[in-house]
């Protein structure tokens, strides 16, 4: 079986460079160098979750539809990477015993994925809020709950718990706490995260309309095969 180790470091490197390619202009990045590397290592990381295929599969398409418009595909093959990516780091963080480092990556995810949100629904500025320091994080996943609820999503008032209790773990870590808790911490953060994706995509087909580029209940699988680790 592949290992996550010689994986982790370039897929994390790659998934951020990513973003840059996409929404920073101007870089040297080799776009389509980067392309073909991320198509790789999710070849590797779908050997390491066995997930079958799955997540090689709608990685390959989406890399060979980026090609052709970037602007248009590329944000659903950075959300997919990054955050099937980082639960998987945050699964063998716990495994390896760094519960911190676990609700680290747990974190990164909900943030990401709320960032997502607010594009979906056209309201890009409340991140701009939040990054800006305008507004601490709870006010802005209550704002985001807001903008959930009016659009009848009843799931509102969850993603907004979940979302806290992923970040909360993630950004206020109890050092000092037993580490019976801190292992109960980390697989919590993980799973809070991990939920928030797979309701957050149903959330944004509900509210919008427009069907995601990897079927729901693919990527669930793949999630769940992610949280099936611990």
């Amino acid at each position: 079986m592949a290992s996550f180790a010689a994986l982790d470091k370039r897929m994390m490197r790659d998934v951020n460079r990513i973003h840059d390619y996409l929404w920073h202009p101007g870089g040297k990045i080799d776009g389509e160098k980067l392309l073909a590397d991320l198509e790789a290592e999710a070849r590797e990381l779908d050997l390491f979750l066995r997930a079958g295929g799955k997540l090689r599969r709608h990685v390959g398409a989406i890399v060979r539809a980026t090609r052709r418009d970037k602007d248009r595909h590329g944000a659903a093959l950075y959300e997919l990477l990054y955050d099937v990516y980082n639960l998987t780091a945050a699964s063998e963080h716990v495994r390896k015993g760094d519960y911190k480092g676990a609700a680290e990556h747990a974190s990164w995810v909900v943030e990401s994925d709320s960032i997502g949100m607010c594009v979906a629904f056209d309201s890009f500025p409340l991140v701009g809020e939040w990054e800006g320091g305008k507004i601490d994080f709870e006010t802005y996943a209550g704002r985001l709950a807001d903008l959930i609820q009016g659009k009848g999503i009843p799931q509102a008032g969850q993603y907004k718990r979940a979302m806290l209790v992923a970040r909360t773990f993630g950004k206020d870590w109890d050092g000092k706490a037993s580490r019976e808790q801190q292992a109960l911490a980390a697989r919590t953060a993980l799973e809070a995260a991990a939920w928030c994706t797979v309701a957050g995509m149903a959330i944004r087909v509900a509210a919008t309309g427009r069907v995601p580029s990897v079927p729901a209940a693919d990527y669930a699988a793949i999630v769940r095969q992610i949280v099936s680790r611990l």
